[in-house]
């Protein structure tokens, strides 16, 4: 999180989006960003953004109210850069709930990642939530990750649980495995080679 605060002055304003595919082209505040960005929200200014070396979009606006509108109806095609035909969904939070993320077991194979979350949603929520299914290979597994769109949803979420269709599910925080980024420019650690600060050698 110190990462985070470093260049970006209020948390409350400020969208944490993740999953972008061609990540490169949007770490800075460039007309491919606010192009991007304006596609799904006219109108909306970006004050300013940046992009982490672990590879998280941040974007700050004017106001929270503006924040917290774009978070709750979010375009998951925002930035997800399919003209490759790859499909991919990005994610967004305000950056003050970027941890808010818990963890359901044993959830039916059959159900969708859009289904759990309008099951979810009706367990008396403030603001939507993204679902993630974890995937070993093409196979879909029995375990699914959920973002929520604020710590006081989270909190509710593992005080009481949820519903999935008929089942109650138990709600657990979710405690991600530490990443470990490696730089192929100078095959340093904690950095990208986009973040790379190693000079090229001048050729002879």
């Amino acid at each position: 999180t110190k990462q985070l605060q470093k260049f970006l002055c209020d948390e409350s304003k400020t969208i944490a989006i993740e999953n972008i595919l061609n990540y490169s082209k949007f770490i800075k505040l460039t007309k491919d960003t606010k192009k991007e960005f304006n596609k799904y929200h006219p109108g909306v200014k970006i004050v300013h953004s940046k992009g982490t070396r672990r590879g998280t979009l941040l974007i700050e606006l004017q106001t929270e109210e503006e924040a917290k509108a774009i978070v709750k109806q979010w375009n998951s095609e925002c930035f997800s850069d399919n003209a490759e035909g790859t499909v991919n969904k990005t994610h967004a939070t305000l950056l003050k709930d970027k941890n808010c993320k818990g963890i359901m077991y044993d959830i039916d194979h059959e159900h969708s990642e859009d289904f759990i979350a309008n099951e979810v949603k009706k367990s008396n929520l403030k603001m939507d939530v993204t679902i993630r299914r974890f995937m070993k290979g093409s196979k879909k597994m029995s375990t699914v990750m959920i973002t929520f769109g604020c710590k006081e949803d989270l909190d509710q979420a593992l005080k009481y649980g949820v519903k999935v269709g008929n089942s109650p599910e138990d709600v657990h925080l979710y405690k991600p495995t530490p990443k470990v980024v490696q730089c192929f420019k100078c095959f340093k650690f904690d950095h990208t080679k986009v973040w790379c600060s190693k000079k090229k050698k001048k050729k002879k």
